[in-house]
């Protein structure tokens, strides 16, 4: 399993992290902060998973990704 692409989403209170990363066996691991307390949680999460702001984002942000790998990301986001 090989890491692709790393997503970085701006958070609203600017320093705390929401990054999905992106590998080439269609997994997907959600790294981000909920406070000050609870910070660098990493979790394995299905398309499904992604609130639709983020997917939002996300599909905002695709030319981030290497070329090569843009349609396989957005089709591993579109599985219900």
């Amino acid at each position: 399993m090989e890491r692709i692409w790393i997503c970085n989403l701006p958070m609203k209170k600017g320093q705390w992290d929401n990054d999905y990363h992106f590998y080439d066996n269609g997994s997907i691991m959600h790294f981000f902060d909920i406070s000050v307390k609870k910070y660098n949680i990493e979790e394995k999460i299905e398309p499904t998973d992604i609130p639709e702001l983020d997917k939002a984002a996300i599909i905002e942000r695709i030319n981030e990704c290497p070329k090569e790998w843009q349609e396989f990301v957005l089709n591993v986001l579109k599985k219900q």
